[in-house]
């Protein structure tokens, strides 16, 4: 593989501390320190996606950083790599931290993760970059002795790609995600079915099912047959989001977990 020039290193580095200086912004709107990102572009990334989701949800809703158990805090961690719900009985002085988001008329609060695995239906886990998750069901992982991947419902689920925004996406990516919220969710890539009962053919039902709570978001390009396999199923594709480029996207991933709260 050619080693990257000068000039893409200094474009990587100036696109990540972009992001750095945004992560501070949104961790001051949020009332938290903002957390260490002695990191790579792609956690970077990551790490700036979820603040400013939960700083846009912060404006009609309430939304507190609160630790590996729980608690409320004003350090956040995040998440170096893919992990489980931690045990509540784990010491959380270093383990990751995560946003509470609820309001006056929530019946159940939910919590915006990064980097969290989550079971699907074969059994196998999937990693979802950013994921806003059920407190119930998380809790019941923290009152556990040993924590473990999440399985529960998903209000949203991201597949996140930083890469040089010359780049475009390999149609891998998408399959793959794909894949992995088909069996996440199995019935969402169905849009409808039509039953026609036997005792009379003129007697129909349609049963409509719910969207996929997910999207592909990225620094770089998406081709358009990547994009319409995806939306084909109802999956988001978000092509070169980042610092001052095509944030209304974030407002709308904001706005598909506003009707949970």
């Amino acid at each position: 593989m050619a080693k990257p020039s000068a000039a893409t290193l200094a474009k990587t580095a100036a696109a990540k501390a972009a992001m750095e200086a945004r992560i501070s912004k949104a961790a001051a709107d949020l009332a938290v320190a903002a957390p260490s990102l002695a990191s790579t572009k792609g956690k970077t990334y990551e790490t700036w996606i979820m603040f400013e989701i939960a700083a846009r949800l912060a404006v009609d809703h309430k939304v507190e950083a609160r630790n590996s158990a729980g608690k409320l805090t004003t350090t956040f961690r995040v998440r170096g790599g893919p992990g489980h719900i931690k045990s509540a009985s784990e010491p959380p002085g270093k383990l990751p931290c995560h946003f509470e988001l609820r309001s006056p008329r929530t019946w159940e609060p939910l919590e915006l993760h990064n980097s969290v695995e989550h079971v699907g239906l074969s059994g196998e886990t999937h990693e979802l970059d950013v994921s806003a998750i059920s407190k119930r069901y998380a809790s019941d992982l923290r009152k556990s002795a040993n924590g473990g991947p999440y399985k529960g419902p998903c209000a949203l689920g991201l597949e996140l790609k930083a890469y040089d925004d010359a780049t475009t996406l390999d149609k891998a990516i998408a399959r793959a995600l794909l894949g992995a919220i088909v069996d996440l969710h199995p019935g969402a890539v169905v849009k409808s079915v039509k039953i026609e009962f036997r005792a009379q053919a003129s007697d129909t039902y349609v049963e409509r099912f719910g969207h996929p709570r997910g999207a592909l978001l990225t620094t770089a390009w998406i081709t358009p047959e990547t994009r319409k396999f995806l939306e084909t199923y109802g999956i988001g594709a978000r092509p070169n989001v980042a610092p001052g480029h095509n944030e209304g996207d974030l407002d709308a991933l904001a706005s598909m977990i506003s009707p949970w709260l």
